[in-house]
């Protein structure tokens, strides 16, 4: 069950989750079931693929690219950190 966690110096908003996935498209898949249709239409594309306009980083230092990352790994621990741009 997704829990708010304080926001950082910056204003910015946090949520820990705790699931047990084995990809970024598991993840999407869950959250997608706990919180809503509306995370689907916020975050996906008409191909299933987390959106251009999302910017996706694993652990803070990997940048997952469009096309490739829904299939990225996630591992116990790794921390997710999704950016809108423009």
């Amino acid at each position: 069950m997704p829990s708010p966690r304080k926001g950082n110096e910056r204003g910015r908003k946090a949520l820990d989750f705790d699931f047990l996935v084995r990809s970024l498209r598991d993840f999407t898949g869950v959250l997608i079931r706990k919180l809503g249709l509306g995370v689907k239409k916020a975050a996906l594309d008409q191909h299933g693929e987390i959106g251009t306009p999302l910017r996706v980083v694993v652990n803070p230092s990997e940048r997952l690219l469009y096309g490739e990352r829904m299939d990225t790994p996630l591992h116990e621990g790794d921390t997710l950190h999704w950016m809108t741009m423009g």
